[in-house]
């Protein structure tokens, strides 16, 4: 009777060990559709929440970005830059992969004039996004749904040349790294509903 009793409390725990992953996806996949729609407050709230479930959670879509980092994004677009710089410092010491907490780190940093260091961070953020697009396009086969036009690889190497040759204003570099934060979001669903078409036409 006691080694029931204990086999059920097991699996009870191990039952909800389970939720709390799948729980922080929902808040994440609720958190991206208002971040999107440009409801700060709303995404923030439920960024929060899947952070509280699973600190350590990352929303794979090919493409890894935490949860912390995406908290990041939503006090960023809040204009909570303070908030936002401790998520996506956060986010780099535990994601050392999470290319997007680095570019927007770098960008808050350019918001509050620390320019040396944002520019340095937002740079090598560019230059993170544009290898890995090059990566998955050359090596995985869900490559051939992101970027297809080059789109977003041809801004980034515009930018960082303007960057070389000084052409390139602060103001102009973070409209940039926002622009390339923002498509890149929308870049991870138009991927997935892209390959889901073309498996439902196999």
């Amino acid at each position: 009777m006691r080694a029931a009793l204990l086999l059920l409390i097991v699996l009870m725990f191990l039952s909800h060990a389970a939720c709390k992953p799948m729980t922080a996806m929902t808040e994440v996949h609720k958190g991206r559709q208002a971040l999107m729609a440009g409801k700060g407050e709303a995404a923030l709230a439920h960024f929060q929440r899947a952070t509280e479930l699973d600190p350590d959670f990352l929303y794979f879509s090919t493409l890894p970005q935490s949860a912390i980092t995406y908290t990041g994004r939503a006090l960023y677009q809040l204009g909570r830059f303070s908030e936002a710089r401790q998520a996506f410092e956060q986010a780099r010491l535990r994601f050392t992969d999470d290319t997007m907490a680095r570019l927007y780190l770098g960008v808050t940093f350019l918001r509050q004039d620390h320019r040396e260091r944002g520019l340095q961070e937002t740079t090598a953020g560019l230059t993170a996004i544009y290898q890995w697009l090059d990566f998955i396009v050359a090596n995985l086969p869900q490559g051939v749904y992101w970027d297809i036009n080059r789109e977003i690889r041809s801004e980034i190497e515009r930018v960082l040349q303007q960057i070389t040759d000084r052409r390139l204003s602060i103001e102009q570099l973070m409209e940039t790294a926002e622009w390339v934060g923002n498509r890149m979001e929308w870049e991870i669903d138009a991927a997935r509903r892209d390959e889901q078409m073309s498996r439902n036409r196999e």
